[in-house]
């Protein structure tokens, strides 16, 4: 495997192996399960004969596609998390040697990702070198280095197969590098920071002034009277106060730049900003805080209700369980990192979940057993989300994410209309609405699988 293309290629591929040796891997894969599980599989050589005869051979991910067989095969429930791959004989897992660009094995091994991160920090040729010298540079603080193409080509390699780097920002302390880098999703992740630390020079002045209104604090909180602090409670839960205001600050310059999502350095896209934002800036950054602090605000207004129903239920252990159920969904809604997990598009709609989740908790304590049956006309979708989710592979495509991540904000509308109708959804939503929308996930994944 010539090196430069090491960082291109997906382990999920080659767990494949070759036909002739899979029917034994998964039966030892079976074999490796724990007895109260692997029971359920009996008698194994020919359940492992069965479930070989389901499989596409290199469609998809393999282990995500055991997983599915083996549910269909003998209702047999393993996540793709749980299948014991490290116990695996050496010879059923691929062997790999990787080769520099005159043809020289660098090294070998049978961990592709091990391999990965050892062999390209580092290997530096020639070609490498010519290519760092003519386009890495260092301390800029605005875009003074001219329109930067994605990735380079570098020669071809002792095999033919062209080799390429990729160019990226990356932010060293206050300033910006031009910097190569071995593969495209790499630079791209730098790109975002570098282009970060550029926008926050462009812009200084302006942030000088908003940024003073950026605190979580509310004896440091600037301007504004009493009613536009945030009350003492409501930023415990995020844990050290310092972290979250550095998260809590991270968060608006992303969303105030569109910089949530890696990106290729787009010099247009820079300067175009630095163009039409400067009239909305401000606008725009007291609208996201007004986001942030309703959601902190509806979160503690929450917990005190939750708090004040839980000393009201001492006595009455079916409220105080439905009550625990409730605040596990309050975490999930609103965890300590919810500034690192959600967009300012999910920021406007927590707010409404979080009073519907008020309203919730008050019915929970009132009549805890209406909380438990409505819960059951949802939990067998919470449940299948929730497999959807620990089965899908680290190399899952992106429709299948983006997929998933429409179906979890259904369920939360679908969840309003069940414990808190009074509070209006976004969209139509029903158990019939939701079959379907998974019915086109299990389309979608099969297309991709």
């Amino acid at each position: 495997m010539p090196i430069h293309v090491l960082t291109r290629l997906e382990a999920n591929a080659f767990e494949w192996l070759v036909p002739g040796l899979l029917e034994e891997k998964i039966l030892l894969l079976l074999k490796g399960l724990p007895k109260n599980v692997r029971r359920q599989a009996a008698p194994l050589s020919e359940t492992a004969r069965e479930i070989f005869s389901r499989l596409i051979h290199g469609k998809g991910d393999f282990y995500t596609a055991l997983s599915q067989a083996a549910l269909d095969v003998c209702g047999l429930h393993v996540p793709v998390a749980s299948w014991p791959r490290e116990g695996l004989p050496v010879h059923l897992k691929m062997r790999f040697e990787i080769v520099d660009e005159e043809g020289t094995v660098l090294h070998t091994g049978r961990d592709l990702r091990e391999l990965q991160q050892k062999a390209v920090g580092i290997h530096r040729d020639a070609a490498w070198e010519k290519a760092r010298r003519r386009w890495e540079r260092s301390g800029f603080t605005s875009w003074d280095f001219g329109p930067l193409p994605e990735k380079i080509e570098l020669g071809r390699d002792a095999y033919g197969v062209m080799r390429y780097a990729y160019l990226g920002l990356q932010a060293e302390g206050a300033a910006v590098s031009v910097r190569l880098f071995a593969d495209a999703p790499s630079a791209r992740e730098a790109t975002r920071d570098g282009l970060l630390v550029l926008y926050q020079w462009a812009f200084a002045p302006i942030l000088k002034g908003l940024r003073k209104e950026w605190t979580l604090s509310p004896s440091r909180r600037a301007g504004g009277g009493p009613s536009d602090a945030l009350p003492m409670g409501a930023v415990h839960f995020l844990g050290d106060l310092r972290e979250a205001e550095k998260q809590a600050q991270i968060y608006m310059l992303r969303e105030l730049f569109d910089l949530h999502d890696p990106q290729p350095p787009d010099e247009e896209k820079y300067r175009r900003t630095i163009r039409e934002l400067p009239p909305h800036l401000g606008a725009r950054a007291r609208q996201l805080w007004a986001e942030l602090k309703a959601v902190l605000d509806a979160r503690y207004e929450m917990s005190l209700a939750l708090e004040k129903y839980r000393r009201k239920s001492a006595a009455n252990p079916g409220a105080l369980e439905r009550l625990q159920a409730v605040e596990e969904e309050l975490v999930r809604l609103v965890p300590p990192d919810f500034l690192t997990k959600y967009r300012s598009a999910v920021m406007r709609e927590l707010p409404r979940y979080l009073r519907g989740l008020a309203r919730r908790a008050e019915r929970a304590y009132v009549a805890p057993e209406k909380d438990r049956q409505k819960w059951s006309e949802v939990a067998t979708f919470v449940a299948r989300y929730a497999k959807a989710r620990e089965n899908l592979s680290r190399e899952a495509p992106k429709a299948a994410l983006d997929f998933l991540d429409e179906m979890r904000w259904m369920l939360e509308e679908y969840k309003l209309s069940l414990f808190a109708p009074e509070v209006k959804t976004r969209l139509p939503i029903s158990a019939q609405r939701l079959e379907k929308k998974w019915a086109e996930y299990e389309a979608l994944i099969g297309q991709t699988a």
